[in-house]
């Protein structure tokens, strides 16, 4: 049980992280800021993009600005390399996302073939006139740690 509370917990502390992360990324884009630099593309005021764009924090603004300052090179390689580092910035945590998602439900399962093996000493040592003691095992292995892995991995997929 506790380590599937540990696994919802890391889980949660991912998504609220992420959240707050495409908020700020949305937050931190300008739109209008890209119309002007690509209206100053067309004329070709090279260094007026350049000021334009000095401290922005919008990430196809940066894609953008490197791409043109690479023009005379490989505009699309560089263009590239500045999407890929972005892109890295965004999948960043989706990993330990994608382990709870594997991970849960096999503790779920691993807590019910636990509460089995419970129940059948139980079984073992109290006979078959206490069938009661056969269900207290299975209960908390199947209760417990089935439902907070099917929670968890709900919670991972639905993002």
């Amino acid at each position: 049980m506790y380590p599937l509370l540990a696994c919802s917990i890391l889980v949660l502390t991912v998504i609220i992280e992420r959240a707050l992360f495409w908020i700020s990324v949305d937050m931190r884009r300008d739109r209008h800021l890209i119309d002007e630099v690509i209206e100053l593309c067309r004329t070709g005021d090279w260094e007026s993009v350049r000021m334009k764009t000095k401290g922005s924090k919008d990430f196809i603004i940066k894609i953008l600005v490197t791409g043109i300052l690479h023009r005379e090179f490989s505009m699309t390689k560089a263009m590239e390399s500045a999407a890929a580092e972005e892109i890295r910035k965004l999948r960043r945590y989706m990993g330990v996302l994608d382990t709870m998602i594997t991970v849960a439900p096999l503790m779920g399962i691993f807590g019910t073939v636990i509460g089995i093996i419970m129940s059948f000493e139980a079984l073992g040592s109290a006979g078959i006139e206490h069938p009661q003691a056969v269900t207290a095992g299975i209960a908390p292995g199947a209760d417990h740690n089935g439902n907070r892995a099917g929670n968890s991995h709900f919670v991972c997929i639905s993002l």
